[in-house]
């Protein structure tokens, strides 16, 4: 027996090809674009403050509560990482070199869909992402610890 729901699943109409094309170039440039601005950071040598130079302010949580946040050292270690040095990057922010290795791995992907004529299926999207969103936490979280006894309790 035929199934409605199984038929629109199984056949992408041109109109919904062409929009998932269109989203993964926009998500591969958006990603590139990250990629090439930490290019032209140079990394803050305290290892964090190296969003400043793209006009944020100072974190909040440093200056008032003299702990980092959990993505302090995030856009240090995007930067150290863009110009080769990933030991310095990882040491910066372990969370944020790995995240430049996804954000490089993503781009690799979406471009590798786009060449071959691929297209994600945009039901799978939303639970791929929570459940590596909820696998990116235990990173997050560790390194955030990292960075609060680095910068607390370990002499410089």
């Amino acid at each position: 027996m035929n199934r409605p729901e199984a038929i629109e699943g199984d056949q992408a109409t041109p109109e919904s090809r062409l929009l998932h094309r269109i989203l993964m170039l926009l998500g591969l440039l958006g990603m590139a674009g990250i990629l090439i601005v930490a290019r032209f950071l140079e990394a803050d040598p305290r290892g964090y403050g190296t969003h400043e130079q793209l006009g944020f302010p100072p974190c909040l949580t440093q200056r008032f509560l003299h702990i980092p946040c959990p993505l302090c050292g995030m856009t240090t270690s995007f930067a150290l990482m863009a110009h080769g040095k990933p030991v310095e990057a990882f040491l910066a922010q372990p969370a944020g070199a790995l995240a430049f290795v996804a954000v490089l791995s993503g781009i690799l992907l979406l471009a590798f869909f786009l060449i071959t004529g691929r297209t994600l299926d945009v039901d799978d999207v939303g639970g791929f992402a929570l459940k590596w969103g909820r696998l990116l936490a235990i990173p997050l979280i560790l390194a955030w610890i990292y960075k609060i006894v680095a910068e607390t309790v370990l002499p410089r």
